[in-house]
């Protein structure tokens, strides 16, 4: 009986040990994160050294994602510097390593700059209409979601 108490101990000791070391190693929100989106990088070159982060990123980005999701994927360490969390004010050198993961943008359609054209391209792509459906011929690479609520 004391053999088998023993033993028990040492296994779950030895469970103990293997979590604290897997925890403290890898961070499990990173595991998570990184299953759920591909994960993509900068290379920082001389012409960049000594850039603020939030300024680089917002030169990379253009008019494709808002400073307000880059300012909070910082913030939240979606954004990292050589894997490591860092703040907007962090000034660049050359050869760090800026890794994000792939962003999707939601635009409304109201904010589309050339809403008549996208109009027309839908009106063409109609194939069938009816009151209770509307067959719509797209290509296989633009997602499509309604909400039924």
């Amino acid at each position: 009986m004391l053999i088998v108490l023993i033993i028990l101990f040492f296994y779950y000791l030895f469970i103990a040990y293997f979590l604290y070391f897997l925890i403290s190693v890898v961070s499990l929100g990173d595991i998570f994160y990184s299953k759920m989106a591909k994960i993509n990088f900068f290379l920082v070159n001389d012409d960049d050294k000594g850039r603020r982060l939030d300024n680089f990123l917002f030169s990379k980005f253009k008019k494709t994602l808002p400073k307000s999701k880059i300012y909070s994927s910082i913030r939240k360490a979606k954004i990292k510097v050589n894997q490591k969390k860092s703040k907007p004010d962090y000034k660049l050198a050359s050869g760090d390593r800026i890794s994000y993961p792939e962003f999707t943008i939601k635009a409304k359609l109201s904010e589309s700059p050339n809403l008549e054209h996208h109009m027309e391209i839908i009106k063409k792509s109609i194939i069938y209409d009816s009151d209770r459906f509307v067959v719509i011929n797209k290509p296989l690479i633009i997602q499509f979601m309604v909400d039924l609520d």
